[in-house]
């Protein structure tokens, strides 16, 4: 085999196990870098998220704390268990 042709060959073989190199190299940066990218949108999602869920518990919490004092319900509440208990003891 000549000598132009084993420089050749060691050219391209070189190039290609480079090109591979760099290649997975990239490949690995790029996969890094989009998964920490997601990792850190699904971080932000999941906070608006949480405060979201926190104002409409907190919303419902303020709801049921101003009925358990409305005098109305209470009533209602206390007749509505009163009329229970007559049907299950057949005494008020």
């Amino acid at each position: 085999m000549k000598i132009s042709n084993k420089i050749s060959l060691v050219i391209l073989i070189t190039g290609i196990s480079v090109l591979t190199i760099l290649s997975l190299a990239v490949y690995t940066l790029n996969r890094t870098m989009v998964i920490k990218a997601d990792l850190k949108h699904s971080e932000i999602h999941a906070k608006e998220l949480s405060s979201h869920i926190n104002r409409f518990l907190s919303e419902k919490v303020k709801m049921v704390m101003m009925m358990a004092t409305s005098t109305a319900i209470k009533k209602g509440l206390e007749i509505s268990n009163l009329c229970i208990l007559f049907k299950f003891h057949g005494t008020i």
